[in-house]
């Protein structure tokens, strides 16, 4: 493929499946296979739009004793990609991880069989098929609570949650893939949705599904994320520019010499020490 040609790469996205369901926010949840909204004990919504390969055994399983725990919910998953997915042809032991092509449907007929032999019905697990993104974000609206994943955790996909209203629960990890989600809560001010351990996970996640009120309150606690710092593109563009406009000015004082610069950022005070 000549890569300085786009419209290849454009076509590509441009080829949607008739039959995805497009919400530009007015359609009902159950446009998207989830479960009806009821005058009263409602179906908790509890969901993860991770690609498959951040998912782990650990982190399916704590899922499904949440599911078990909760018997009004169901878990709605991001349909695996049909291209390049997880293998889990026995059990869904990180050994037996493959990244490589694989059938859409066997994956989640294997994930099916998983919740099935844990005692949680197939089909409280509800695929989501991939979809335009503004189309993916409006459908945020119909979920309850995000959970995270433990190893690697959401990234932009977090992000996309709580721009979009919907709370975020996550356990950090040691890596930095596995703080990011943490990050962002403590950025739009909701850190008590940051636990220590997957023991405390499974309880909070417990508590929010069987907690209407708790959930709405998160919600408004949310519902002017999209003005906070961490969505704000433009001062981010202008911080980026003012510290790589810092970090040349001292490279320049120290003569190019990097082991004499020390930089220290904080929110309002920047001081270069040499």
């Amino acid at each position: 493929m000549n890569l300085s040609d786009p419209s290849p790469w454009i076509d590509r996205f441009r080829e949607i499946s008739s039959d995805l369901v497009l919400d530009d926010g007015s359609l009902p949840r159950t446009a998207h296979g989830l479960p009806p909204i009821a005058s009263n004990d409602d179906y908790v919504i509890f969901c993860n739009f991770n690609k498959i390969q951040k998912f782990d055994r650990k982190t399916f399983m704590l899922w499904l004793s949440i599911l078990r725990r909760v018997p009004k919910s169901v878990l709605w998953l991001l349909r695996p990609s049909a291209r390049h997915e997880v293998d889990t042809v026995r059990t869904l032991d990180i050994r037996d991880y493959m990244y490589r092509s694989s059938h859409s449907t066997q994956v989640r007929r294997n994930l099916e069989k998983e919740a099935k032999a844990f005692g949680v019905l197939p089909s409280r697990i509800v695929w989501a098929p991939r979809v335009p993104k503004l189309a993916h974000l409006a459908r945020h609206r119909h979920a309850t609570l995000f959970l995270d994943t433990l190893i690697y955790n959401a990234h932009s996909t977090a992000s996309d949650s709580l721009f979009g209203g919907l709370p975020v629960l996550t356990c950090p990890a040691q890596p930095f893939a596995g703080r990011v989600a943490a990050a962002l809560l403590r950025a739009v001010g909701v850190p008590e949705l940051i636990v220590s351990d997957v023991r405390e996970y499974e309880d909070l996640a417990v508590r929010l599904g069987r907690s209407p009120k708790l959930i709405r309150h998160l919600r408004r606690r949310l519902l002017n994320a999209q003005s906070l710092p961490l969505f704000d593109a433009v001062q981010y563009r202008k911080n980026f520019e003012r510290s790589t406009l810092v970090v040349s000015d001292m490279r320049r004082l120290c003569d190019g010499d990097s082991s004499v610069m020390n930089l220290v950022v904080a929110p309002a005070l920047t001081r270069v020490n040499n």
